[in-house]
Parts: C-alpha cells; structure tokens; sequence
C-alpha cells in the first residue's frame, strides 16, 4: 500500500504541484492560488503525499475555530497513483489533523458521479449523512458523508 509515498504537511513550495493537482477537477470546482496560499499559511491543514517522483496527492482539512467538527475540503490523487492507497493514507492523515485539533467528527462532499472516490470513503469508516443541492459549479448535488474522529489514530501526521 502506497510503497514509498510518504505524507506530511505541504508548504508554499508545494503550489505548483497542488495547483496541477487541482486540473482532475471541473475549472468551476478547482481550488484557486489565493485560496491554496491561505489554507497553506494554515499550519498542517494541508497534506501532501510524496515520493521519490514529487507530490501524488493532497488533503485540505478546515476547522472552523472553536469547532468540534472538521471539513475533508478536498481530497486529490495523482491518476498514476491511483488505487495504491495513496487516498487512504491522506485520508488517516486527514484524521489524525482532526485527532490533534479535538474534533470528534470529519465530514466531507463528494459528487454522487464519483464512485471511485465514494468507494475510498466508504472503506474509510464514512458514511452517507445526505445531500447538497447544487453543491458543485455544474449545479450537481453533493453527497454528504461523515465519520467519527477517533481519539488516538491508527496513524499521525507529519509536520
């Protein structure tokens, strides 16, 4: 499972490799260079998986100050790391952010036209909690899905 892929918390070097990331998803759905500098400046909201080769993949987490739930704001893999557990290993990584900040539950959105994606939460604990009208730019609606947080994850972060 994701042989030498290792995950730690992105810097602002990381940008381009985060932002050529951001192209698997729709122009209206991407997350935009100002946006990805302020959740960078935020210490280990972002994580990144790497390897020998560069960064595969990423996972924003938010947390709203004072709050006892954490966001999955986005989730992105490399198509030639697909299915190598890559996913998973951010989402632990996801986890483990939301462990250290004191939440106890992590939700997220997913497009329902995602099955893959779905797949990978499912297989991580996450359950199906409802829907977002009109959540993504195209007017789909979004899948809501949530987990427990639990108190001492399988797996920590790196900072």
């Amino acid at each position: 499972m994701a042989q030498g892929v290792s995950v730690r918390a992105a810097t602002i070097s990381d940008l381009p490799a985060l932002m050529q990331l951001e192209t698997r998803f729709p122009s209206g759905d991407r997350i935009s260079v100002p946006s990805w500098r302020r959740f960078l400046s935020r210490e280990g909201c972002v994580q990144v998986a790497a390897s020998d080769a560069g960064v595969c993949g990423a996972a924003v987490v938010l947390i709203r100050k004072g709050a006892k739930a954490a966001r999955l704001y986005s989730l992105a893999v490399d198509e030639r790391d697909q299915g190598q557990g890559v996913g998973r290993r951010l989402v632990e990584a996801a986890l483990a952010y939301a462990a250290k900040a004191g939440c106890a539950r992590l939700s997220l959105e997913v497009r329902p036209d995602n099955p893959a994606a779905r797949a990978l939460y499912r297989k991580c604990g996450f359950v199906e909690a409802g829907a977002k009208p009109g959540h993504y730019a195209d007017g789909t609606a979004a899948m809501v899905m949530n987990r427990a947080v639990p108190e001492e994850p399988a797996e920590t972060f790196e900072q």
